[in-house]
C-alpha cells in the first residue's frame, strides 16, 4: 500500500509542466553569461587515460602516492579506486561521478588536462598536478 501511494505521489509530481521553472530560471538569468557546454559521455575519453604521477621519477615508482591510473571508466588513486557511473566534459577536462569501490560511499574526481594533453591537474583535490607517464 504504501509503494503505490509513494508511485501515485512521483506519478502526479511529473505529471505537472516541467518547463515552467526552466523558462523562468531562463528568463531570470537572460543577461547573465553563457557558460561553457559539458557533454556527458559513457566513458573517460582515451586522451585522458593513461598513468600520471608528480613528476618523471615518480612515474618509475609502482607505489608513489602520487602515482594515478585512469582508464575507460575506473580511476586508481593510492588509497583508493573510484568507480564512474558518469562522465562530464567540460572545456579542458573531465569530471567523475561515481563511488569508492571499498567502501560503496560517493566519489567523484574533477581534472583539467593542459593543451599539450600531458599534464593533469586535479581540481578538486586541492591543485595537484601530475604528468603523464610514458
Amino acid at each position: 500500500m504504501r509503494l503505490m501511494l509513494v508511485g501515485l505521489a512521483l506519478g502526479l509530481t511529473a505529471c505537472g509542466d516541467a518547463r515552467a521553472p526552466v523558462a523562468a530560471n531562463l528568463a531570470a538569468n537572460a543577461e547573465a553569461p553563457a557558460e561553457l557546454p559539458t557533454a556527458n559521455v559513457q566513458s573517460i575519453p582515451a586522451r585522458f587515460r593513461g598513468v600520471w604521477a608528480a613528476d618523471r621519477a615518480a612515474c618509475a615508482q609502482q607505489a608513489h602516492p602520487s602515482r594515478l591510473i585512469i582508464s575507460e571508466r575506473v580511476i586508481r588513486y593510492p588509497s583508493l579506486v573510484l568507480v564512474g557511473e558518469s562522465v562530464e566534459l567540460p572545456a579542458s577536462g573531465f569530471a567523475v561521478k561515481g563511488y569508492n569501490q571499498r567502501t560503496g560511499a560517493p566519489a567523484e574526481a574533477h581534472f583539467s588536462v593542459d593543451a599539450t594533453g600531458n599534464i593533469l591537474t586535479d581540481e578538486a583535490g586541492g591543485g595537484a598536478v601530475r604528468v603523464r607517464c610514458g
